[in-house]
């Protein structure tokens, strides 16, 4: 279950990257409401990213995966600030209905009898154009950012593991020295055992002379005894 928890928040997280990025790049104003919908979205998939981290072993996710959903988190959290707001206000309204800003009717048949300038009504003027560029160029700075966090934190993990390796390397030869020792133990009890094996043997030898003599002189004796 924790595992598709996880596998839903990259769905969640990949919708509202494609909606902002679709807001961006129409480049129509978005209206307050839709931002306040957009950070909403965003919070919920931070609390979720924050449960994964208290518990990363039932989500089987690891610590350098946390910190990239952090970081993309933060980007896409910097993309909504750089969507075009609608700070126009709508006309006030009478109680009958009608805006108070109503046209009158010279205004209206010469607005009428003049046609639309297509260039203008572009939601893409000259200003639009800049401010596209601009965001363009925002963008790209945040992503040289991120990879740059990136590289970092690659540089930061070889310097842990090579570390680890220098630390690994230096228990491996502390065993090689004392597996050296233990074996130079060995070899000297064997040593010592073998001497004690031999000079057990030159005792048994001793003993067994020392019975023989014994049993010799036993029979000399019983011999004399018969002879008298």
């Amino acid at each position: 279950m924790s595992i598709r928890e996880s596998q839903v928040w990259i769905n969640n997280y990949e919708k509202l990257k494609l909606q902002i990025q679709n807001k961006r790049q129409n480049g129509v104003a978005t209206s307050n409401s839709d931002i306040k919908e957009l950070n909403n979205s965003l919070d919920v998939l931070v609390k979720s990213l924050n449960k994964m981290q208290s518990s990363p072993m039932e989500y089987e996710i690891s610590s350098s995966e946390i910190a990239r959903r952090q970081l993309i988190l933060d980007n896409l959290r910097k993309q909504i600030t750089m969507i075009p707001l609608n700070t126009k206000t709508e006309p006030l309204r009478s109680s009958f209905g009608i805006e108070s800003n109503q046209v009158t009717p010279t205004n209206n048949n010469s607005a009428i009898s003049n046609p639309i300038n297509p260039v203008a009504s572009s939601p893409l003027t000259s200003k639009g154009l800049v401010l596209r560029q601009k965001e363009v160029i925002a963008q790209q700075d945040l992503m040289i950012n991120e990879i740059g966090l990136g590289v970092d934190r690659l540089h930061n993990q070889a310097i842990e593991i090579g570390s680890e390796v220098k630390s690994q390397i230096k228990i491996i030869d502390e065993l090689d020295v004392q597996v050296d020792k233990a074996a130079d133990g060995l070899k000297e009890e064997a040593k010592h055992a073998e001497q004690i094996r031999r000079s057990s043997n030159v005792c048994l030898m001793y003993i067994f002379i020392v019975i023989e003599v014994i049993v010799i002189v036993i029979m000399l004796i019983i011999i004399f005894e018969f002879q008298k």
